[in-house]
């Protein structure tokens, strides 16, 4: 394969397997940049290699203006010891950053770009409760959620000012004065919704009939399997061994062993799957491979083709009823996500423990009694066994 992004590069294993890699030459090495291990999915890998080179080229941009290798913004001549942006730069350079997952890093990066804008050459002593509150009010009028995440990113980069700097270093600040500590953020409640099996099988059927099986494939799977949708579309080929598919989750690195085999609707598909690749001459990575380019799905051309084929199918079948609202809800609500909640009030409404729910979803034991008692969901079997246990109690006294 070949990656066209500057400074992209795959490296490949005895097995095959292969992972990215962001490789900086050595002048950019001299910047204080270093190797990065990026995303697991081809996609990923080269959006997360675009923002490390728009990194440096804004670093760049900081030597011409200062000739001093610090990595400047556009347009700022230098960054100031102690200030928000001095903060952000050296938070980046530490282990509390560099120990993160591709793309959560991606996700702070975002985020401190915002507070870089509201207040980067502001000493970070002079940033108080009172300008946090009024920057989040600020936000929180526009986007609840992206309010959240700043001010959650503020938070941060606080509490690691009181460990990257010594007392007494320009920036240091005691966890005791962090201006956004306990805000009481108010997250917006989002509307979760479950795909029921009907809803599934028409919406497969939609994806089939205009040409786009991967999709009913991925719905399929998250189905039974209840994953996270990125690691949906990346499912390494090469870990579907004697119908067990072997997964290691991105995001928290759990690992789960799924019988793929057991489930025939599941069998079938892959099986068709393969010999769509086989047939097309695709040597194929993933276990769901796009019709379009033969290769992995990119999550956005993903998402904007299952919204085409969702709307499709919604056309016969406008509303579906949910389990935990009284009244139906638009087809075109379900969301591909939302699958990874359906698995779990499924594997629960047929009697598993936490314990054999979260061998499947690689869910903690309080994820899944959250999402329980979101959703409401009944057990018909888990009140036969009350029952039955009440009545044999009652028969004794």
């Amino acid at each position: 394969m070949q990656l066209k992004v500057p400074y992209l590069i795959e490296k490949r294993n005895a097995s095959g397997g292969g992972r990215f890699y962001w490789q900086p030459s050595k002048a950019m090495r001299a910047l204080g940049f270093a190797p990065v291990r990026l995303g697991a999915a081809e996609a990923d890998a080269i959006a997360e290699a675009r923002l490390w080179n728009e990194r440096v080229h804004e670093a760049r941009s900081g030597v011409a203006q200062n000739g001093q290798g610090v990595p400047g913004g556009p347009g700022r001549k230098t960054i100031k010891a102690g200030s928000l942006s001095a903060l952000i730069r050296d938070y980046r350079r530490s282990r509390f950053y560099l120990d993160l997952r591709p793309k959560t890093r991606a996700g702070y990066d975002h985020n401190m770009k915002i507070l870089e804008q509201w207040a980067g050459p502001t000493p970070v002593a002079w940033i108080t409760r009172k300008q946090a509150e009024a920057f989040y009010n600020e936000l929180r009028a526009a986007t609840p959620s992206k309010a959240v995440a700043v001010m959650t990113m503020l938070y941060i980069l606080f509490l690691r000012a009181s460990t990257i700097y010594d007392p007494g270093q320009p920036g240091h600040m005691p966890a005791a004065a962090n201006p956004a500590a306990r805000m009481e953020l108010k997250r917006p409640v989002a509307r979760k919704l479950i795909w029921p099996r009907a809803a599934v099988d028409h919406f497969i059927a939609a994806a089939d009939a205009i040409g786009r099986p991967s999709l009913g494939d991925a719905v399929e799977l998250d189905y039974w399997l209840g994953q996270r949708p990125a690691d949906v579309l990346a499912f390494p080929r090469s870990k579907y061994r004697d119908g067990v598919l072997d997964v290691l989750q991105q995001k928290t690195g759990a690992r789960v062993l799924l019988p793929l085999d057991m489930v025939a609707r599941v069998r079938t598909r892959l099986e068709a799957a393969a010999g769509r690749t086989r047939n097309l001459k695709i040597q194929a990575t993933t276990l769901i491979v796009c019709e379009l380019t033969g290769k992995p799905w990119v999550q956005s051309t993903f998402q904007h083709e299952f919204a085409r084929v969702r709307a499709a199918a919604a056309a016969t079948m406008p509303w579906v009823t949910q389990p935990h609202l009284e009244a139906p809800v638009a087809f075109t609500a379900l969301q591909f996500r939302f699958l990874r909640h359906t698995a779990v009030t499924a594997l629960k409404a047929a009697g598993c423990d936490n314990e054999t729910v979260a061998d499947v979803t690689g869910h903690s034991k309080r994820s899944i009694d959250d999402i329980i008692e979101y959703y409401r969901v009944p057990t018909a079997a888990g009140a036969r066994t009350a029952f039955a246990k009440r009545l044999e109690k009652e028969q004794e006294s």
